[in-house]
């Protein structure tokens, strides 16, 4: 389900556009040739919040890495609860993966 989700990602962006992937691990980022963010341990409004301040283009939430983290069911609902964020898609082949993507509507915050 990794690979797919990278080849998907891959798929949206263009020849020039090098794109950021935050997740767990990188496996999306490397299949989707984008740069990696690592997902920090935390609630889905301080998950986005960091992703805007580094200019994240798409959050993977997937139940293989997070279903043991206590913010799972937050993360997993992300869009249900921030205008900032769409569920762009959904693999249940075999375990839980989505990806987020981040609105453009949003001015990132330097730290």
């Amino acid at each position: 389900e990794h690979i797919n989700a990278g080849l998907f990602i891959k798929n949206l962006s263009s020849d020039y556009e090098m794109l950021n992937v935050m997740s767990r691990k990188h496996w999306v980022s490397f299949y989707s040739d984008s740069r990696y963010t690592t997902l920090p341990y935390a609630n889905s409004t301080d998950v986005i919040t960091f992703a805007k301040r580094y200019d994240v283009d798409y959050i993977i939430v997937d139940e293989q890495l997070l279903s043991k983290w206590e913010h799972y069911a937050s993360l997993l609902h992300m869009n249900d609860s921030s205008k900032n964020v769409e569920l762009v898609y959904e693999d249940n082949s075999r375990k839980l993966l989505k990806i987020f993507k981040l609105k453009d509507e949003y001015t990132p915050t330097r730290m």
